[in-house]
């Protein structure tokens, strides 16, 4: 008996993200690009669909300049 609760408790569980919904990735990009300084410029672009079918756009930028890390 014991594992067949153990069993419907797993087999509920598994469906839980399509009660909830999940966000769907549906383009990832990712670019870096050296500057004339040194410096590299990493711009990271993930484009999502959530469950009710609108779009988000995720777009992150981060510039590493040369000697910032102790170099």
């Amino acid at each position: 008996m014991r594992y067949v609760s153990t069993a419907i408790l797993v087999l509920s569980l598994s469906g839980m993200p399509m009660m909830f919904g999940c966000d769907r990735t549906v383009s990832h990009e990712e670019s870096s690009q050296t500057e004339p300084n040194g410096a590299v410029k990493t711009t990271d672009t993930t484009v999502k669909k959530d469950s009710n079918g609108n779009t988000i756009t995720d777009k992150t930028q981060t510039t590493d300049k040369p000697g910032a890390n102790g170099q």
